[in-house]
């Protein structure tokens, strides 16, 4: 039994020592310009919404968003409802294409970079596309991005999660329109 575990903790030593030699190791993947940072984050925004992946969409979301632990769970279990109802309605993603960055801000300490999308909804009835805005930001020498969707943000939404921001750089408006083929 003895030389069972040592096999073994011998096999888990080359397998570590193989990946550290291809620098595979755990290490974190940093952004050289804050552009760069930013669309990574709203890459995972984007897997997470098209797979309707609740954890990651709400791990990705601002701390400040949500005033209180309560109104973080209501906001939770309100993605969940909304993912429920994407099944009920076999609704699916069919594209969600972010597009180069249109804007980069500095908002005191924090960077903002709006990102516009194009993203087609498809169910029984039909297909929905939408041309909005994510919004990501972080603070200086942060590489730990936040991002949510400028659809339906307002001037007090933006300013209760950025302090100190003054209606600029200015939000595109959404817009979603049936697509007929």
């Amino acid at each position: 039994m003895r030389n069972g575990w040592w096999v073994l903790a011998t096999g888990m030593r080359a397998a570590a020592a193989v990946l550290l030699a291809a620098g595979i190791v755990a290490a974190p993947v940093r952004a050289a310009t804050a552009e760069e940072g930013a669309v990574m984050a709203a890459r995972e925004w984007v897997k997470a919404v098209m797979g309707y992946d609740v954890d990651t969409q709400m791990s990705l979301l601002p701390k400040r968003l949500y005033a209180s632990p309560e109104a973080v769970e209501r906001a939770k279990r309100m993605r969940l409802h909304e993912k429920e109802m994407a099944q009920i309605n076999r609704e699916k993603y069919q594209s969600f294409d972010l597009q180069a960055p249109a804007a980069t801000s500095k908002i005191g300490k924090i960077t903002l970079v709006i990102i516009p999308y194009k993203a087609v909804v498809a169910n029984e009835k039909g297909k929905i596309e939408r041309t909005s805005s994510l919004l990501a930001f972080a603070e200086d020498g942060s590489s730990d991005w936040s991002v949510m969707d400028g659809s339906g943000q307002s001037f007090k939404s933006l300013k209760f999660v950025l302090p100190g921001y003054n209606g600029h750089p200015r939000i595109p408006p959404a817009l979603s329109k049936v697509v007929t083929e």
